[in-house]
């Protein structure tokens, strides 16, 4: 053998060296070789390759071949494959082998560079072991915590229910005081709970992205008008700000986005104490070809040091130990918030001024929804060029308002004071085609705004619209009398401000004052629900009666069962038209009961079922959605959202036949006592008067529209008459009225003309019904 072998093999002694022949019978081998095989080195010699790995020989001969074709490469980077090795007594480990053909005269032999990676191997599966132990851990804590949660929250929702109810009862005012304390106590410690539950979620990685179709406008503006309450008990302004060309349905993760949404919104107005909030979306520019929206939560708070900004999306870190005595919390929001941002492939951030307020911001990836679900898109360029006088003491709202005025292609000026606006009136008074006016300028103790500008010379013709907070409905009367000609609630709706522009300049031929009065309580009556009955399945008697408690008055019929079992049976034996279903029940839980009332026949599987439960974990609502539950309240109930989904899946009753109308009593009384509770005998009487005018004048346009043959006024004066006898309780009207608009939809001509020549018989026996309710039952003023 050549001595150039033994020069080779000497000159790397550090590494385990090999030199076999193209036989592969190995010729040298090096000390370092020989420590690693625990072979003696004659013994070693007297080896091929192919008797030292415990690999095929269809392996061997492809490692030759690939560096034989490594020699021919320019490139003469080689790399690491990976073989087992046979040591004595049969045991193997792993090995790196590196070749390279090896030229010596006329003969060729190959080179083989070793490296033992047992060490790597077991490192290796230690960190698998230990990422398999976190992974089983988290999980562990993850179903811990939903465990324990649930124990938690059964007595601290059943308490929160119940403090509900007593604070709707007459109390006096050391009483309220006391179950207000209780109450924003107990709310607190379920947001603790909360708070830590998503977070231990995330940590486990347990939530994925669920993405849908949705409206974005829609769900921000709720999120505003969700926490509208809030804002307003601190006389904080709180707007939305959605620049028009933001696509209106997207495809993303809602639920997600809401999250976020009320958690940032949420904290924005709890670290504020004067000014407002405001949230904006934006188009973000397409710079890698992925379209991106940012929404930014901006308040007019304290501020946040630079130092203090970027610990603030830590775990368990709020800026200020004082703030964290002052407000309570573990400071998990924001971590949670930046952790779903994430999820959902975004980034989250924030920018902020000491004692100059902060915008948390978050830009995320979306798509277009292939399908459009929202409502229609206002036609703002019907207004363009409208002049407009923005009346509005507060900044942060007052620019909100006027940038999207602005965005519609309006003419705004703004005054932030009755003085300025005076004098911008009475300096040109055919300058305004509309005035909007804060309800901070019209206190109806004392002389307003709205009555300076009625009793000014040449302003007494000026249009006004009145913006007020959410729910202010006991001064309607007073507005109304001051000249205002519609009223627009805060925070503001973009389709609702377009209507009523639209009305006030003379777009849309409707009454903007009696519409805007019976609109504004439209919301809390709803359409009459006496039809169907409910069945409630829940374990907990106390938790029945609170569900029965806050249904009372709203004319369901509603029958309990304390399990899954006593469900089915019940189901057996009377048709239901909705199920409430607890998750957690003895005998059998609210997913096996939901499954098997799937698995049962038409109609029974086809009844829709709302699940009532804490928000445990994530994977529940998998489940829920896979069983074909199709909907989801938590607990502690809010009365106002468990009705608003209970009628979500009860829609009103088609009546397909005239004669139908004749089996429905032409007044509900219980819609008229829940109406006469949110309002007072002077409101109720006022509005009552509204309604009975403007359905006397319902009924001409209907014939009108009959004798004209204009269908599509037909159906929609029609429409309008069926939400507003709802609204006040006459089933049969109302009744009536849907038949006509279906009629008129399916341009069924024989049924509509029946339904329109028969209108103002049913028009009378109603109002005629409704005088003589408000006559007996109403105090006059």
């Amino acid at each position: 053998m050549p001595s150039k072998l033994d020069e080779l093999t000497v000159s790397a002694l550090s590494k385990p060296i090999l030199i076999i022949n193209r036989q592969t019978a190995i010729v040298r081998c090096n000390a370092a070789a020989v420590r690693l095989f625990d072979y003696p080195e004659d013994h070693l010699l007297s080896l091929t390759l192919a008797q030292l790995l415990a690999e095929s020989k269809q392996r061997i001969q492809a490692l030759l071949q690939q560096w034989e074709q490594n020699d021919q490469s320019v490139n003469e980077e080689t790399t690491n494959e990976e073989v087992l090795i046979r040591r004595p007594h049969g045991v193997t480990f792993p090995l790196a082998i590196r070749g390279r053909v090896l030229k010596l005269g006329r003969k060729r032999y190959y080179m083989l560079e070793l490296r033992d990676l047992s060490a790597d191997h077991r490192l290796q599966q230690a960190m698998l072991s230990a990422q398999n132990q976190a992974d089983d851990a988290a999980v562990a804590k993850a179903q811990f915590m939903a465990l324990i949660s649930h124990e938690i929250r059964n007595p601290i929702n059943t308490m929160l229910s119940t403090l509900n109810l007593l604070l709707s009862t007459p109390l006096d005012e050391n009483q309220h005081s006391l179950l207000e304390t209780a109450h924003s106590a107990g709310d607190s410690l379920r947001n603790i709970i909360n708070d830590i539950l998503d977070y231990t979620s995330l940590e486990a990685g347990s939530i994925e992205p669920k993405l849908s179709d949705f409206d974005l406008i829609t769900l921000v503006e709720n999120v505003a008008e969700l926490l509208a309450p809030q804002a307003f008990a601190k006389h904080l302004a709180i707007a939305t700000l959605i620049r028009p060309d933001v696509a209106r349905c997207i495809h993303n993760d809602s639920l997600r986005i809401r999250q976020i949404l009320l958690q940032l919104t949420d904290n924005a107005i709890k670290y504020t104490s004067s000014g407002g909030v405001c949230i904006r979306v934006v188009p973000v520019s397409d710079t890698n070809a992925q379209p991106l929206l940012r929404f930014e939560v901006t308040d007019t708070g304290p501020g946040i040091a630079p130092e203090e900004q970027e610990r603030l999306f830590q775990a368990f870190t709020q800026h200020a130990p004082a703030y964290s005595r002052k407000y309570g919390g573990l400071g998990l929001g924001l971590a949670t918030c930046k952790r779903l941002v994430e999820l959902l492939d975004g980034e989250m951030g924030l920018s902020s001024t000491l004692n100059g307020g902060s915008t948390f911001w978050f830009e995320l990836p979306y798509q277009v929804a292939q399908t459009d679900i929202s409502e229609p898109m206002p036609a703002v360029e019907k207004l363009a060029g409208l002049r407009v006088l923005l009346i509005e003491h507060n900044p942060v709202s007052s620019k909100a308002h006027q940038e999207l005025l602005l965005s519609w292609g309006l003419q705004v000026s703004l005054a932030r004071n009755e003085p300025e606006a005076l004098q911008a009136l009475q300096t040109s008074p055919a300058a305004f085609d509309i005035t909007l006016i804060d309800q901070y300028f019209c206190d109806p103790q004392q002389t307003s705004l709205a009555q300076a500008i009625r009793q000014t010379p040449g302003l007494e013709n000026t249009r006004m619209v009145l913006l007020m907070e959410m729910g202010e409905y006991s001064t309607l009367q007073r507005m109304q009398e001051m000249g205002f000609q519609a009223f627009l609630s805060k925070p503001i709706r973009q389709a609702g401000l377009y209507r009523w522009l639209s009305v006030v300049i003379g777009l849309d031929n409707r009454d903007a004052t009696e519409n805007r009065l019976i609109e504004e309580l439209s919301t809390h009556a709803g359409e009459a629900p006496h039809h169907y009955r409910i069945l409630l399945v829940e374990d907990s008697y106390v938790n029945q009666a609170v569900a029965i408690a806050m249904l009372k008055h709203t004319g369901y019929r509603i029958d309990a069962v304390d399990n899954g079992l006593e469900a089915l049976q019940a189901l057996r034996s009377q048709p239901y038209d909705l199920i409430l279903m607890d998750l957690s029940m003895p005998e059998m839980d609210g997913f096996e009961t939901t499954a098997r009332i799937r698995a049962l026949t038409a109609p029974v599987n086809q009844i829709p079922i709302i699940a009532v439960s804490a928000n445990v974990i994530p994977e529940d609502r998998e489940r829920l959605h896979k069983l074909g539950i199709n909907d989801y309240v938590t607990k502690p109930i809010d009365r106002k959202l468990f009705l608003a989904a209970i009628k979500r899946w009860l829609q009103p009753i088609e009546t397909p036949l005239i004669e139908q109308d004749e089996t429905l009593p032409i007044l509900d009384e219980p819609t008229l006592v829940k109406l006469a509770e949110e309002t007072n005998p002077t409101i109720m009487r006022r509005i009552i008067g509204l309604f009975i005018e403007e359905t006397q004048n319902r009924a001409d346009h209907i014939i009108t529209a009959r004798s004209t043959g204009d269908l599509e006024r037909l159906q929609r004066e029609a429409h309008s008459l069926k939400s507003s006898a709802g609204t006040f309780g006459a089933l049969r009207l109302q009744a009536h009225a849907k038949a006509l608009e279906t009629a008129c939809r399916e341009q069924q001509s024989e049924r509509y003309q029946k339904l329109a020549e028969s209108m103002p018989e049913l028009v009378r026996v109603a109002l005629q019904a409704m005088q003589t309710y408000l006559d007996e039952f109403v105090p006059p003023a």
